[in-house]
């Protein structure tokens, strides 16, 4: 194992780290090889007997001496890197993070914009996955998110944490290895506040996961309120009553925890806070439309400010074209989206043409209504990414090309005010 060393920093954070420590090493050839940083962060539970005295000693006037006596900080709990940062085949930078809120090594994978302005501080995305370790049964995420350009294209930088079990983002009541809430609020989160030109306010962190991740960026957000912006989440089981599936009770271990993670419980318990601006958003489905829904009415209740669509169905996965469109929601809102008003004249009524409509909408990231009117023409309304729209009404056309004689089109900035797209009466 590679030595491990106390950073001078640790010297102004003391007041912050009374109710435990932790000290990191990590090699970071990004900056300088050869260089080691190191991060502290103050976690709220430590793990074996050994950890006590150190929390007796950081008490009254010891504190003092704590400071002059900085290498036995080390006692307290320790993150260590045994090996030095290295770029993947990706172009991804990817740190060897020892903890002792994770029962195996985990590693901290940053993607990064391909052009850094120097004194310029960026945003950062948590991309959460939804498997532990490496694994890829999904997809993944990172890799998604540089496909599509989008750390150039928002300027941001894109981090994704690994876990040493499945991820619920919850720490387990009993077993001090599966600390995920802990590890990633005091460790990952700090580390890259520390080591990154990032964006260090809540509004500079900004969480995004699907499935189970999904509600990970949820009870993240309503758990610290004050450290996340915003959580999107795709296709996440946001609902669940008890932890009877997907492995969850290996990371809640009891109801009774379970509870304190639960993101109904948690909406409640928010929801003033939560009423100005748009800082939930929740659209799409693959497996878990039912849910998503009734997370949508019970915000709706709770007048809860949130952004939800549903739909389109996709694929299950990391891959199947939902994170552009996540990403844009959560940095931009609905801003670049448009409204359409078409009207089709010709044999458009009494053969299929909502109902063909409203089945084509499901394929598209769309929003909005289609309806007869009194004088035998279908009027659609629709909001969505321009090119998204384009799609969507050829996709109309050729389907229904043998009954349009004709079509009229009105464009204007989009309202926002569709949850879905529904035939109307």
């Amino acid at each position: 194992m590679l030595p491990r060393t106390i950073s001078p920093d640790l010297k102004t954070t003391v007041p912050s780290m009374a109710a435990g420590w932790i000290t990191a090493s990590i090699r970071n050839s990004q900056h300088d090889e050869g260089l080691w940083q190191e991060v502290e962060n103050n976690p709220t539970r430590h793990r074996g007997s050994s950890k006590a005295p150190v929390r007796w000693i950081i008490q009254g006037t010891l504190l003092c001496w704590l400071v002059a006596s900085l290498p036995f900080c080390a006692l307290a709990g320790e993150v260590a890197a045994d090996s030095p940062t290295r770029k993947d085949e990706a172009g991804v930078l990817v740190h060897t993070v020892e903890s002792e809120y994770q029962s195996r090594p985990t590693k901290i994978k940053v993607l990064l914009p391909d052009r850094l302005v120097k004194e310029r501080r960026y945003p950062v995305l948590y991309v959460l996955p939804v498997e532990p370790l490496d694994g890829v049964q999904w997809g993944n995420g990172l890799l998604e998110v540089k496909k599509h350009d989008l750390h150039n294209r928002y300027s941001m930088i894109c981090v994704m944490p690994t876990f040493s079990e499945t991820p619920w983002y919850a720490d387990h009541p009993t077993n001090a290895g599966i600390r995920q809430e802990t590890y990633f609020v005091n460790v990952v989160v700090p580390f890259i506040d520390r080591t990154y030109p990032a964006l260090a306010k809540r509004q500079g962190r900004l969480l995004l996961g699907f499935s189970k991740s999904g509600c990970g960026a949820f009870s993240l957000l309503l758990r610290h309120p004050e450290l996340f912006g915003k959580a999107v989440a795709w296709d996440a089981p946001l609902m669940m009553e008890r932890p009877d599936k997907y492995r969850m009770a290996d990371i809640f271990g009891t109801q009774e925890n379970f509870e304190q993670y639960r993101i109904s419980t948690l909406l409640k318990k928010q929801a003033a806070k939560l009423s100005e601006s748009v800082r939930l958003i929740h659209f799409g489905y693959g497996n878990f439309r039912e849910h998503q829904q009734l997370a949508h009415r019970l915000m709706d209740d709770l007048k809860i400010a949130h952004q939800y669509r549903d739909g389109p169905r996709r694929e299950h996965s990391w891959h199947s074209g939902w994170l552009p469109e996540a990403v844009q929601m959560l940095v931009e809102g609905p801003k670049g989206f448009q409204r359409r008003e078409v009207h089709f004249s010709g044999h458009v009524q009494g053969v299929g043409f909502r109902q063909t409509t409203a089945t084509l909408a499901r394929q598209f990231a769309v929003t909005g209504f289609v309806k007869n009117l009194p004088d035998g023409r279908v009027q659609l309304i629709v909001e969505g990414q321009p090119q998204e729209i384009e799609s969507f009404l050829a996709a109309i056309r050729k389907e229904m090309e043998k009954n349009i004689n004709k079509t009229e089109e009105k464009t204007s900035p989009a309202t926002g005010e569709f949850q879905g797209f529904e035939i109307r009466l």
